[in-house]
């Protein structure tokens, strides 16, 4: 019993199942002109026509619990909005706005936005992370746009 109970553990924690935290959406701040941000717990729903630039801030989040950290973010229901030269959108950290480029996703479109095409976003947060983590979006018409935030 013991060895059934130690492989599937060890399944557990190489395919990312244990130690999987959330990323609380409420509380944060949308900014900018014509984004609309519903949060419930770790998922937030966007809409709204974004004809410039805004987008979704928390500036308080948990730097000992985040710092080195591996962020997940699943994205759905892409394909019902439009984004603006295939800009989904872009992830800023830190008081100075530092661009986020994700671990796995090769390509930024403009060197700074993730593809409309991408399903999950990943990245790890620097030890320097001061607790700052932002969502930017450029010229978008977003239709109930989902994401979903965990770390590990």
């Amino acid at each position: 019993m013991k060895k059934i109970l130690l492989v599937l553990l060890l399944f557990a924690i190489t395919s990312g199942m244990v130690f999987a935290e959330v990323i609380i959406f409420e509380g944060w701040s949308v900014w900018g002109n014509g984004l609309r941000a519903a949060p419930r717990g770790n998922t937030v729903t966007f809409s709204g026509n974004v004809t410039s630039v805004a987008g979704y801030v928390n500036e308080w989040l948990n730097v000992t619990d985040l710092r080195g950290k591996t962020v997940i973010l699943e994205i759905q229901n892409a394909g019902a909005s439009n984004f603006s030269n295939s800009r989904m959108l872009k992830i800023t950290i830190n008081r100075n706005d530092q661009l986020v480029r994700p671990t796995n996703v090769p390509y930024l479109i403009e060197d700074e936005y993730v593809p409309a095409s991408v399903t999950r976003i990943e990245f790890t947060l620097p030890n320097t992370f001061d607790g700052k983590l932002g969502l930017v979006f450029y010229g978008a018409e977003l239709n109930n746009l989902q994401i979903t935030a965990t770390y590990r």
